[in-house]
């Protein structure tokens, strides 16, 4: 199986997630399980149902973030002038955009409410390999985005 690329700060947060789904979502979720049966009948409990439901999504979740962490290869961030996998870049949508920091991340740790964004986005493959001051075209549904990268940490 190959290898999956993640910052240590992202294979850390999957960790976290699976700790968090193995400790309390799982545990929650079976004590739901185990208490329906006591009370049930199994064929016409729509609560009962979806205990079941939920435990199988989370036990899915723990079995995925186990294979993730078990294959990931943890990237070290170089202190460059390049955009690459780990680090922050601040860039600006010309022609008079605000600037925006997005540190760059694997598939598996991209969350754009955290301002991660994946070496598979539209955008973040663009700035892979470009330097401050370079300017990046990135095709959008909406049309050609104009990026002027400022800063690059």
């Amino acid at each position: 199986m190959k290898n999956i690329p993640v910052t240590k700060s992202g294979y850390l947060e999957l960790q976290e997630k699976l700790n968090y789904l193995k400790a309390v979502k799982l545990q929650e979720v079976n004590q739901q399980v185990k208490e329906g049966r006591a009370f049930c009948d199994f064929d016409e409990d729509p609560e009962f149902r979806k205990s079941l439901e939920e435990r199988s999504i989370i036990q899915a979740q723990i079995t995925e973030l186990e294979s993730i962490l078990a294959r990931a290869e943890i990237m070290e961030v170089t202190k460059s002038d390049v955009v690459e996998l780990g680090t922050f870049v601040t860039f600006k949508e010309l022609p008079d955009g605000l600037e925006e920091t997005y540190q760059i991340v694997s598939p598996k740790e991209s969350d754009p409410q955290k301002a991660h964004i994946s070496t598979s986005s539209p955008i973040g493959k663009k700035l892979i390999g470009n330097k401050v001051n370079d300017k990046v075209f990135v095709e959008t549904p909406a049309g050609t985005v104009k990026l002027l990268i400022t800063k690059v940490d």
